[in-house]
This record gives C-alpha cells, sequence and structure tokens, in this order.
C-alpha cells in the first residue's frame, strides 16, 4: 500500500488537517492489504463505519477524501487501478447536501458596534419600549429625508450610506 506519509507532503497543511483523520483510518483498517485488492463493498463498510452519526456534509468529506485519495494514486503512481469509490451506491449515499434556502424577512438588518447596542439596549429598557414597537418615532424614508436635508445646510450632498462608511472611520480616529 502507498505510504500515506508520502502522499500528504504534497498537500497543502490545511488539506492535511482536513483529510488526516479519514486517511490515517483508511491506511490503519487497510493495513495489510493492496490498493487494488479492496472492493467497493470494503469501502462503503468502511465509510458508513467512518461516518456514523456524522451529519451529511461530513459523510461527503469523508468521502471525498477516499475518492480523490484514489484518483491521485491513479494519475500518479498506479494507471491501471480502477478507483472502488465510484458506484452509484456509493455515490447516492454520500451525495451533497442539499444547500439551506435562508427564509429572508421583510426587514432591513444592521450590525452595530456593541457599544451602541448596549446603550440602545439600555434606552429601550429605560423607556418601556414594546417588542413591536418602533425605538424612534421615524420611518426609513423619514430618515433619509433627515439626512438629505442635513447635507444641504452644510452644501454637500449626503445619503445615508455615506455615514455608514463614515462609522468606522470614526472608531478607528
Amino acid at each position: 500500500m502507498i505510504s500515506i506519509c508520502n502522499i500528504t507532503k504534497q498537500i497543502q497543511k490545511n488539506n492535511v488537517k482536513t483529510c488526516g483523520v479519514a486517511l490515517l483510518r483508511f491506511a490503519a483498517h487497510f493495513n495489510k492489504s493492496d490498493l487494488a485488492s479492496i472492493s467497493q463493498e470494503e469501502i462503503l463498510t468502511f465509510l458508513m463505519s467512518l461516518t456514523k452519526n456524522n451529519k451529511q456534509a461530513t459523510k461527503r468529506n469523508r468521502y471525498s477524501v477516499l475518492s480523490s485519495f484514489y484518483n491521485f494514486s491513479i494519475s500518479n503512481a498506479l494507471p491501471a487501478l480502477t478507483t472502488p469509490c465510484n458506484t452509484e451506491v456509493i455515490k447516492k449515499i454520500f451525495k451533497r447536501p442539499q444547500a439551506i434556502q435562508w427564509q429572508i424577512v421583510d426587514k432591513e438588518v444592521d450590525y452595530v458596534p456593541r457599544k451602541l447596542l448596549i446603550r440602545l439596549t439600555d434606552y429601550v429598557k429605560d423607556n418601556g419600549i414594546g417588542l413591536n414597537d418602533r425605538i424612534f418615532p421615524v420611518s426609513y424614508v423619514a430618515a433619509w429625508s433627515m439626512v438629505r436635508k442635513s447635507g444641504k445646510l452644510v452644501s454637500i450632498e449626503l445619503r445615508p450610506h455615506d455615514l455608514r462608511r463614515l462609522q468606522p472611520l470614526m472608531i478607528q480616529g
């Protein structure tokens, strides 16, 4: 069997960390086996035991590591080798997890500095503002209009987004 250590030297350090668990367990499990003699059933059994109680994304990752190992071996050392990872059953069991569709709510979310969050929380508590009440009695359009009028007072074109970009400079300075 090809030494795992020789292969991992050619892989970047972050990939070694990610692939290490799967490849080391593969090497320990099939220690006395020749790569060509490992069957599809043995690969499936190994992957099932390796990924028992894991999320689908982890299962897919472990499968990808093993499949990449075989592809690497075939392209660099053993061109006659066939990969036992490419069966329809194994591909189906270790398929990519479906992407989670986030529900987008009809509200704008802004991130504020912690100090401002604390002050705003205190303001809400002190003034008895409820969960469904507005903190400030102005709409988005009214706030936009106030910012534009303030800009006109000092003869500049000012938009709320300009203030958003200014805020990090005020924190640093």
